[in-house]
């Protein structure tokens, strides 16, 4: 059975913050979000996956979109 993480475990695991996990939940790249009595769950196995991917993505891609537009402005 699938581990889930609320989102402060979410943010600790990708060591972002708890407004960084609600605002990268709009990107359609990050892991699907899902809800039980109200509260928001993620799979640790999507979130890691994901995390693999950015890691092994080059170095633009890495980047948050956006800062990326900040540095480009």
């Amino acid at each position: 059975m699938a581990e889930w993480l609320s989102i402060d475990e979410t943010a600790e695991l990708t060591r972002c913050s708890r407004a960084t996990i609600n605002r990268r939940r709009t990107d359609p790249d990050f892991p699907l979000p899902f809800a039980v009595g109200g509260r928001v769950y993620f799979v640790r196995e999507d979130v890691v996956a994901w995390m693999a991917k950015k890691q092994n993505a080059p170095r633009r891609q890495r980047i948050h979109r956006d800062i990326g537009d900040k540095v480009a402005a």
